[in-house]
């Protein structure tokens, strides 16, 4: 029996001898916490997530930066070291439902930040669900399960977050039926960084919607649908195995003309292929289109690898159980807020959905934004925490104002501040941070970082608050007393605005200064670099 790793153990992975010490102190450059995930195939989630490094702060990483074990072959953990990762990726080939294995992934290891079950196995997620609860119980478990039976037993076992592709697919559709700009808004937001924003889709409520096969899929998407009050109508070949449906049925293939006519394919509204076979899938959209051009199309694709044969068919939705498992695990590790956010904004009505989906194309044009979730504590924001420690104030207009070019916004919105129990959704400007707070922001790669900058250094942070409305004298006092309280010259930072900051005069000023150091680093009003310059003037 191996050591548990939490005292220091190794483990055999991809024919490497691995300490975990070692793994979870050098993944991205100083982590204190990995994900340990189970189940390595097409459709494993794979994406950016935060971790948290041993001085508390976060950094953001790929989910694939964790421990994986499995009870896959040789030859599926060997895949690992042929992918392109940013960090080292240790494979432990073994089966995930052995305990013994488990532990000498790291489960019980004091830097183990949570367990990932995503084999295709419900009995095996349950018994990684239960195990990692059982042995550690305050890390986070994340499983797959489409079965409602073994969702109930990991529920019982206080397992966190359990994803169930067809359920959540479901909920989708029914989103999209409520309000298509709410729908809209949260694939974008829980979209891949610097993909292209889809378009909105509107399914059609004036007809009966034809369902092609009433396992697990086509049960969550008939109790959805007639909640939504839409007629359906089921095709299945097999009812005496998958079970009557409480609406009309027609036995028969649902690749066949006749059996689509049989249930009025001319006069539907929608249709839902969903069976477990990509090509009788295909087929059912196609000949359904031969006999009712206008119909919705929704396709189940059941195989990453034919992804390509399925945007051919050009549906109207796609339902990829795997990518849906793996986009769900990657929001709910890297931004859990976003979820809290949908939540909320359910309440709200279309009109305010369709704004913010305004501002957020905006923002970012065609692009997916990036959506990050900030702590304002001494790990991510240890200047502007000491700042409202002290009483001072700092609103949500302060942290969105460029601060190399003060009268500018920087192209962010703020979502959500979670401020102990309670929640401000999109909160207005003006509104106060306070020490603590924790914000779900989107917007573009270069507003995080000038926001950075901000929360980072007090003196920028009190110019953010002094450029709403002080005298120009005030505003070149803070500039001049920003470039005194750094304690490098090399990195001195001016901020100079339109009101009147004259920051060459700052900068000759600091030059007499430090006459006898190195370089000093101009940032003018414009917010591009120009090169740096030794104190006697000469380029370098």
């Amino acid at each position: 029996m191996a050591r548990p790793a939490s005292q220091g153990s190794s483990s055999r992975a991809g024919g490497t001898r691995v300490d975990f010490d070692s793994l979870f102190g050098g993944l991205g450059g100083d982590t204190g916490a990995g994900y340990a995930a189970s189940g390595f195939g097409t459709g494993s989630a794979r994406g950016r997530i935060t971790m948290r490094r041993k001085d508390g702060s976060r950094f953001e990483a790929n989910l694939s930066s964790s421990v994986y074990y499995g009870p896959s072959g040789e030859a599926r953990t060997s895949i690992i070291q042929l992918q392109e990762l940013r960090e080292f990726v240790p494979a432990l080939h073994g089966d995930a439902a052995v305990t013994r294995y488990l532990q000498e992934a790291g489960l019980q290891h004091s830097c183990c930040a949570g367990v990932v079950a995503l084999t295709d196995d419900n009995e095996v997620n349950l018994k990684v669900a239960i195990t990692a609860k059982l042995l550690n119980p305050q890390i986070k478990v994340i499983s797959r399960a489409d079965s409602h039976d073994i969702e109930a037993n990991m529920a019982s076992f206080g397992t966190d977050h359990i994803v169930d592709p067809f359920d959540t697919f479901a909920a989708h559709l029914a989103v999209a039926f409520q309000a298509p700009c709410l729908y809209l808004l949260q694939r974008w937001l829980t979209g891949r960084e610097g993909a292209i924003l889809s378009e909105p889709v509107y399914p059609p409520r004036d007809g009966h919607w034809i369902v092609c096969g009433y396992g697990r899929f086509g049960r969550a998407i008939c109790r959805r649908l007639k909640g939504e009050g839409v007629e359906v109508v089921v095709i299945e070949a097999r009812p005496q195995v998958t079970g009557q449906p409480d609406t009309k049925l027609v036995t028969g293939v649902c690749t066949e003309a006749e059996t689509l006519l049989e249930a009025d394919i001319e006069n539907a509204a929608g249709l839902v292929a969903g069976t477990d076979n990509d090509a009788n899938n295909l087929s059912i959209v196609m000949t359904a289109r031969e006999l009712n051009s206008t119909v919705f199309a929704v396709v189940r694709q059941n195989q990453a690898d034919n992804h390509d044969i399925i945007a051919a068919v050009d549906a109207d939705m796609v339902m990829h159980p795997s990518a849906i498992i793996a986009d769900k695990i990657r929001v709910l590790l890297a931004t859990p807020m976003l979820y809290e956010f949908i939540s909320l904004a359910l309440y709200q009505d279309e009109s305010w959905a369709c704004e913010l989906a305004s501002r957020v194309i905006a923002l970012v044009g065609d692009e997916v934004p990036e959506t990050r979730e900030w702590s304002l504590d001494q790990g991510q924001a240890s200047a502007l925490q000491d700042y409202l420690t002290q009483g001072s104030q700092f609103s949500v207009a302060d942290l969105l104002r460029d601060p190399w070019q003060r009268e500018r916004e920087l192209n962010a919105i703020v979502l959500l501040i979670r401020r102990r129990n309670d929640r401000m959704l999109l909160p207005d400007l003006q509104d106060a941070l306070k020490a603590g707070d924790r914000l779900l922001i989107c917007g573009d790669r270069a507003a995080f970082t000038r926001m950075q900058w901000t929360v980072s250094h007090r003196r920028p942070a009190e110019l953010a608050v002094a450029s709403s409305g002080a005298a120009p004298a005030r505003l070149a006092g803070l500039a001049q007393a920003s470039v005194a309280a750094l304690p490098d010259p090399r990195i001195a930072v001016l901020t100079a605005t339109q009101a009147g900051i004259a920051s060459f005069t700052i900068l000759t000023e600091a030059r007499r200064e430090w006459s006898g150091k190195r370089r000093i680093a101009r940032y003018p009003t414009h917010h591009r670099c120009r090169r740096l310059q030794t104190p006697r003037g000469r380029s370098e």
